[in-house]
């Protein structure tokens, strides 16, 4: 009887390639603005919304919240505002949407320090591999990559103060707009011990 032949090996799985390490960002690079800023949180929704057409989903003294900067996944402390808003209320298109908060982002002397989209694979790899845990530490919606490369659905913005400094993110995503605010500032303590007495 001739002997079975023995099955072929399974080849082995190809390897990953190298994940490029980031590029380090530095914060001091951004310019000082010596703007006046307008109170917390600093961007103003559209004028045309109705007193009930936009939602307020954190509103945080402190929290912790992660946000981009340059190719980083950079984790900061301080006070903490994200809204959001359906373009239908406004009649606006995520092109509108864009051209508004850019111009309103540069009246506050912000610069843009995003060069990845949270969904580049190597940002991506670099922070887990998960996206919906990516997108949840940066305080942001599921996102898809653009369709169109000079249409952002996300921007990370820098408003560097004298004091602080201030991280503005402005997301479109399924026909909603999303702000997100955060002021780097130390927690203030408010609760003390109990007297040894």
């Amino acid at each position: 009887m001739p002997a079975e032949a023995k099955p072929a090996p399974a080849a082995a799985p190809a390897p990953l390639a190298a994940v490029p390490p980031a590029k380090p960002f530095d914060v001091q690079s951004v310019p000082v603005s010596a703007k006046a800023l307008p109170p917390f949180p600093y961007v103003a929704l559209p004028s045309e919304l109705g007193k009930h057409d936009s939602t307020v989903d954190k509103d945080l003294e402190f929290d912790r919240m992660y946000v981009m900067a340059g190719e980083e996944m950079r984790r900061v402390e301080g006070k903490i505002h994200r809204r959001r808003f359906d373009m239908r209320y406004v009649k606006w298109s995520p092109l509108a949407a864009h051209r508004n908060y850019e111009a309103a982002m540069k009246e506050l002397g912000a610069t843009r320090v995003d060069t990845v989209h949270p969904t580049d694979k190597h940002f991506v790899a670099r922070n887990g591999g998960d996206n919906a845990a990516i997108f949840s530490r940066m305080g942001q919606p599921w996102m898809e990559s653009p369709e169109d490369a000079e249409l952002p659905n996300f921007e990370q913005w820098l408003i560097r103060t004298p004091q602080t400094n201030i991280w503005l993110s402005f997301t479109v995503e399924n026909g909603t707009v999303y702000l997100l605010t955060v002021e780097e500032k130390a927690l203030q303590q408010t609760v003390q011990s109990l007297p040894a007495a």
